[in-house]
């Protein structure tokens, strides 16, 4: 997850740390994956009937090809996993 953001090394520990917090306290993160390599992720937190969309995000061989979206989109189903079949 941390290479969609591109985000300086230095920074992976305290942003893998605030990740597993969110977790801790409710964020569902959602995979897009194309041929089983995931590819793209989204979090989402949702509390008292309100939710809260973070981090969408896509591996840079990848963008411009609707993988946001559709994780974004397929937020509003239940669901662990979503799969893009298509790139």
């Amino acid at each position: 997850m941390f290479s969609i953001f591109e985000m300086p090394n230095e920074l992976k520990d305290g942003f893998n740390r605030l990740i597993l917090q969110s977790i801790r306290k409710g964020l569902n993160c959602y995979i897009g994956s194309i041929d089983d390599e995931p590819v793209g992720i989204c979090g989402l937190f949702s509390s008292v009937k309100v939710g809260e969309i973070y981090a969408v995000g896509t591996l840079k061989d990848y963008r411009g090809g609707g993988i946001g979206t559709t994780v974004h989109c397929k937020l509003y189903k239940p669901c662990s996993f979503v799969y893009v079949s298509k790139y």
